[in-house]
């Protein structure tokens, strides 16, 4: 842990000791009967278990604030769902819908949130002839980056829509050979994918994707409080409808391609 983790981590200790086996179960019985006060109880004995499990993980684009709220997302479900007649404490049943919780929000994130160095990067490749895009070795020797990020250029052409001034058909054309992506796409264009996704989306939600992950004709992500003063909504709600909406998408797109998250 870092020194701001443990020292977090610590002071949750000391304000919100263990609870003894009697004591959650009674809290977590007032709890499904909607008792705030206990759900709230629970929420904040188990917080530091939430901490200690969000910083394991590392995202490029949420920070631990964000990952800590997804993880008490999956501990709030995981009261609701608990079976008092097992002989099983809550923490040890919350870890994994914590951890599930977590790492689908850094997965909806993985897929599409590029930095700011591919996206200029891809700017630059997008004008090279359809001959040397198939052929990401000679690209990454040209422009003197790694091969790997190349790729992930590539993959950036055909999930956006750029506004450059010669406007190809990325459906006809497809930027990324078979041969030469890590990511496993169907035939069906990846960008029309994307468009037929968004599409399922709500008009709130769709500003709210697209202004999270830069998507067209937004240039660059936003954060959620900024989104949310732009939208005159809490974080709170922008997050929501970004999960919400993310959810819509993955449910689409598993159905369309498969993605390998680099943090499996």
């Amino acid at each position: 842990m870092t020194d701001r983790v443990s020292s977090y981590y610590s002071l949750l200790s000391q304000k919100y000791p263990n609870l003894t086996k009697e004591e959650e179960r009674e809290l977590i019985e007032e709890a499904k009967k909607n008792n705030y006060q206990a759900l709230s109880k629970l929420i904040l004995s188990h917080l530091k278990l939430v901490v200690k499990i969000a910083q394991r993980y590392r995202s490029k684009n949420l920070s631990l604030d964000d990952l800590i709220g997804e993880g008490v997302t999956g501990l709030i479900e995981a009261i609701y769902k608990f079976d008092e007649k097992k002989n099983v404490r809550l923490a040890t049943y919350a870890a994994k819908r914590i951890k599930y919780r977590i790492r689908e929000a850094i997965f909806s994130e993985a897929i599409f949130y590029f930095p700011p160095k591919i996206q200029k990067l891809a700017k630059k490749i997008k004008r090279e002839s359809s001959e040397i895009l198939s052929q990401p070795e000679k690209l990454a020797k040209k422009f003197k980056v790694r091969t790997s990020e190349i790729k992930q250029a590539l993959i950036f052409l055909n999930l956006t829509r750029f506004n450059l001034e010669d406007e190809e058909s990325s459906e006809e054309n497809p930027i990324i050979s078979e041969d030469t992506q890590d990511v496993q796409f169907e035939k069906i264009s990846l960008k029309r994918i994307i468009d037929e996704c968004l599409s399922h989306l709500s008009e709130k939600e769709r500003i709210v994707i697209k202004k999270a992950f830069g998507l067209a004709p937004y240039e660059n992500p936003e954060s959620l409080t900024k989104i949310g003063k732009e939208l005159k909504l809490s974080r709170e709600r922008i997050r929501q409808i970004r999960n919400e909406a993310l959810k819509k998408l993955r449910r689409f797109l598993n159905k369309r391609l498969t993605l390998i998250s680099p943090f499996l």
